[in-house]
């Protein structure tokens, strides 16, 4: 890998890519890190019905998902979801 070796992950992201990378926090990892910066926190999750069947998309999938009642996916995704919606005031 010769130069490579010395760059993080993130640097090699960086030079090598558009620099958008994923970040991957819990609820309480993005509440500490927006609470310092920002007041009136407020973090919602969210997900998409498909999330919650873990298998290969196909006709088996598309059948579970639109088997899945809304109230239940949306209670699961709620709390299992992927993605994080973070509102704030900044200080």
């Amino acid at each position: 890998m010769g130069g490579l070796s010395k760059f993080s992950l993130r640097e090699l992201c960086n030079k090598y890519t558009d620099g958008f990378t994923a970040q991957h926090y819990s609820r309480a990892q993005a509440s500490c890190l927006f609470g310092k910066y920002f007041s009136d926190v407020s973090i919602e999750i969210y997900g998409q019905k498909n999330e919650l069947w873990q298998i290969r998309r196909g006709r088996l999938k598309d059948f579970l998902v639109r088997c899945t009642p809304t109230i239940l996916a949306e209670g699961l995704l709620r709390r299992f979801g992927w993605f994080l919606f973070v509102e704030a005031v900044k200080k």
